[in-house]
């Protein structure tokens, strides 16, 4: 069963410290990849009073490029080290999964196709978090494109703003403009399809056409 919140960063640390693999479900432009390059920062931040209490390295894979290069995980994560500038990485990754020091943020599942070996990434991914299940996995996917592949993962669902999380982001936003800030929260009130629109952090878009069109050309 999924399990949504407004708090999902609440709920995906939680996760970490209940040592869970997650699956990060949500809607298109619901910001899943967002979610997981913020999570990979908590995790180097040094910020003592993170809700984090223990911290691993992160490493995060773009699962469709997995898919295209045909290699195994542990082969492309060392490919990616070495992108990097750290060479002959593969020994040492092994050693901080095998050891828990690790958390892998494995970003997209639903962009790999059919076509582009989906059933081996979804096999490999699986026999990969069973080997090093000392370490732990995000996996993020497309609410819709998800078939409960992995039942030993806690799955959890980045909600919509509601209507006072939306009225807040504006202000935020525009906390150097208020006026425009007004404007744009006055025009949201004003369109329900623009309302509905901003429940998502398509709201980033929203504000920065609104910013645009503070003059008068801004369109519902």
């Amino acid at each position: 069963m999924i399990e949504s919140s407004i708090e999902i960063g609440a709920e995906i640390f939680f996760g970490l410290v209940k040592d869970e693999n997650l699956i990060v479900l949500g809607k298109p432009g619901a910001g899943k990849t967002t979610y997981l390059k913020y999570l990979t920062l908590r995790m180097t931040s040094k910020d003592k009073d993170s809700i984090i209490k223990h911290r691993r390295l992160p490493i995060f894979v773009i699962l469709h490029e997995f898919a295209r290069s045909g290699k195994p995980l542990l082969d492309f994560m060392a490919e990616q080290f070495s992108l990097c500038g750290f060479d002959d990485a593969k020994t040492f990754i092994e050693r901080i999964l095998s050891n828990g020091d690790c958390i892998v943020l494995l970003d997209g599942l639903d962009e790999v196709s059919r076509d582009t070996r989906l059933d081996d990434v979804i096999q490999e991914v699986t026999d990969f978090t069973q080997k090093y299940r000392e370490s732990r996995f995000l996996v993020s996917c497309r609410v819709a494109a998800y078939n409960h592949w992995f039942s030993k993962f806690k799955e959890v669902e980045i909600a919509d703003f509601n209507e006072a999380q939306i009225e807040d982001f504006v202000g935020k936003y525009f906390q150097k403009e208020p006026e425009t800030g007004k404007y744009c929260w006055k025009r949201l009130q004003e369109s329900k399809p623009l309302l509905e629109m901003a429940s998502s952090p398509l709201l980033h878009r929203i504000c920065q056409g609104t910013g645009a069109g503070a003059g008068g050309s801004f369109q519902a």
